[in-house]
């Protein structure tokens, strides 16, 4: 069952912190191109966490995708196509 999960008060505060100024950029990651050195530092490292922590090999790739419920009902046609 899903529901609220309660962050360590230390993580809301860091979020705080970086909210309106990432890492001295001037802008939020929200606000930052996703074109951007900055912003490709962040996806490469959650990339690097997600395949750490999963023991994902070097020849799968991690792909983040938006699109809800409505990517999945597409992506099981995409699968059976082989």
């Amino acid at each position: 069952m899903s529901g609220p999960g309660c962050l360590p008060k230390e993580v809301l505060l860091q979020a705080q912190r970086e909210m309106l100024n990432w890492h001295g950029t001037g802008v939020s990651v929200m606000e930052m191109s996703h074109n951007s050195l900055e912003f490709k530092t962040i996806s490469d490292g959650a990339k690097n966490s997600i395949r750490q922590m999963l023991d994902i090999p070097d020849n799968f790739s991690i792909e983040f995708l938006q699109g809800g419920c409505q990517l999945q009902f597409d992506a099981i046609c995409y699968n059976l196509l082989g």
